[in-house]
């Protein structure tokens, strides 16, 4: 389980964000990065859902040095060729979890910042969207890049939603903006 969202707030502008543990069953076992940053192309990506398919579109995305419209393709290749390669340990787990991998940049076929999302229950086809959230909750997808108190209350929410099912959650928070076609990245905080 993870908490995670992308979401574009104008037309040069977003906010992303997402924990930083990684769960075996129940438990936190270590800090994990769910958050990613590619400086090159001025874009961020968050992922939620099996671990081992999340790596695959992470490679690609980091070592990117192409708009994020020219890496969907490869990204959503990724994605299916690690699921087929993990489906044997996925039948094994007896638990498939939804994966879900979004990046937050700007389209230059679009002419604006935008979300673009693989899911597995759509079999990764790249779906362009405004925003994107797990778990999603009230408000979630009007948090603002150049508001920190909306960011913080949905992140902590979404927190909240967690903890509902994994009491031990306790995740610290890190949350980066783009604007103008730079990253910034915030101090991390704990998630009340």
């Amino acid at each position: 389980m993870t908490i995670c969202a992308a979401i574009a707030t104008g037309p040069d502008s977003g906010v992303a964000w997402a924990d930083s543990e990684h769960y075996v069953g129940e438990r936190p076992v270590h800090h994990a990065p769910k958050l990613l940053v590619n400086p090159l192309i001025g874009a961020v990506a968050v992922g939620c859902g099996w671990a081992a398919l999340l790596r695959a579109a992470e490679e690609r995305f980091a070592s990117a040095a192409v708009g994020i419209d020219d890496l969907a393709g490869s990204v959503a290749h990724a994605l299916r060729r690690a699921a087929v390669q993990q489906g044997a340990a996925l039948d094994r787990a007896g638990d498939n979890p939804s994966t879900a991998f979004a990046m937050l940049g700007f389209s230059a076929r679009w002419h604006r910042t935008v979300v673009i999302v693989f899911a597995s229950d759509t079999l990764f086809v790249p779906m362009r969207c405004r925003a994107f959230a797990a778990p999603q909750v009230h408000g979630w997808n009007t948090a603002d890049a150049e508001d920190r108190h909306s960011v913080i209350s949905v992140a902590q929410d979404q927190m909240a939603a967690l903890r509902r099912d994994m009491p031990h959650a306790s995740g610290r928070v890190t949350v980066a903006t783009i604007a103008g076609g730079g990253v910034t990245a915030w101090p991390p905080f704990a998630a009340a």
